[in-house]
């Protein structure tokens, strides 16, 4: 990338007259940066690091002093805007393969073995940034943010792919035995709506021709049951009469019917007032508009053993507020139950 063509893109002020005048590639962290990178810093304190490891250019929305003359020293206005045309410029000198993955079927790809062929993007704005950066050419890239893509300027190429065949053996609300090419998984921890999701996301890395294992699946965010005691911190799975389960509002209705079946303990939905949640399911739902209304609820709720199901809320954030309003003593995540 020609420095001239980073400044038009960015706006970004020249700060020297640097010697050089291109740049090999681009690198958020510290740890990617290579002789040629130019290198988006967060702070004055990262530079000489990247200097020492070889960087070409800095830049940086705050007030610095170039020190190296010969390299670029660039301040812009504000990094975070400045990444995506950063990005979009980068893409043109290395051209990438994106295909857009429902957010459901991508939960379950994480979880799913295969080789680097494949590269998932994952987390926020600048985290995806920084994979993308970080990719090699070969690679194709799977995307469930269509917000992202379209922000960087690409058209979105859904991967249509149908769902392979699997038998459900047996099940109960939050496992799943089941057979998936001729192989038998049993107590798989998997809520039996979600099976299709798996079965969509097998299908995709078969489409792309990319051998993968299941060797270790766990719950996905779109729908995360937790047990926990009556002050809402977590336990061992199947160590509690109270379970939090966490759901998307957009899953089909049939995740939630299974429950207005149970008849050996309480069951209830709890929403927040800003989401239009549209399946008729029958059972009692608890509104709440605020933080704090969310946390008294849950002190209500989770006094008596029961179902409680939380709509459009992630359990990281949910355990997160509890933990800052004094509601739970320490928060500590289960990750891959089985």
């Amino acid at each position: 990338m020609r420095l001239e063509n980073v400044l038009a893109v960015t706006g970004g002020r020249l700060l020297n007259a640097p010697s050089i005048s291109r740049f090999g590639t681009i690198a958020l962290k510290l740890k990617k940066v290579t002789r040629g990178t130019l290198f988006i810093a967060r702070s004055p304190e990262e530079i000489p690091a990247a200097i020492a490891k070889g960087a070409y250019g800095v830049i940086i929305d705050q007030t610095v002093i170039p020190k190296d003359k010969e390299i670029a020293w660039i301040r812009v206005d504000d990094i975070t805007s400045t990444l995506p045309k950063l990005l979009r410029l980068w893409l043109m000198v290395n051209p990438r393969k994106f295909l857009f993955v429902p957010k459901q079927v991508m939960e379950f790809l994480y979880h799913i073995s295969f080789d680097p062929s494949l590269l998932l993007l994952k987390g926020h704005s600048e985290q995806m940034s920084a994979q993308i950066f970080a990719s090699g050419k070969n690679q194709r890239i799977l995307c469930s943010n269509a917000r992202f893509l379209e922000h960087i300027g690409l058209d979105i190429e859904t991967i249509e792919a149908e769902p392979i065949p699997a038998e459900i053996v047996s099940h109960t609300l939050f496992e799943t035995s089941l057979i998936i090419n001729e192989r038998y998984y049993e107590r798989l921890p998997l809520v039996p709506c979600m099976t299709e999701y798996l079965r969509k996301a097998i299908g995709v890395l078969q489409k792309l021709n990319t051998p993968f294992t299941l060797s270790h699946l766990g719950y996905t965010p779109s729908f995360e049951p937790f047990f926990v005691n009556k002050r809402g911190k977590q336990l061992d799975f199947g160590e509690s009469d109270r379970v939090v389960i966490f759901a998307d509002s957009d899953l089909h209705c049939s995740c939630f019917q299974g429950f207005e079946k149970v008849r050996w303990t309480s069951c209830s939905l709890i929403i927040p007032t800003h989401i239009k949640f549209t399946c008729d399911i029958k059972l009692p739902k608890n509104l709440y508009g605020s933080v704090d209304q969310l946390a008294q609820l849950m002190l209500t709720e989770l006094k008596r053993p029961g179902y409680r199901i939380l709509i459009g809320t992630e359990s990281s954030h949910f355990f997160h507020i509890m933990e800052r309003l004094g509601v739970i003593d320490d928060y500590h995540a289960t990750k891959g139950l089985f």
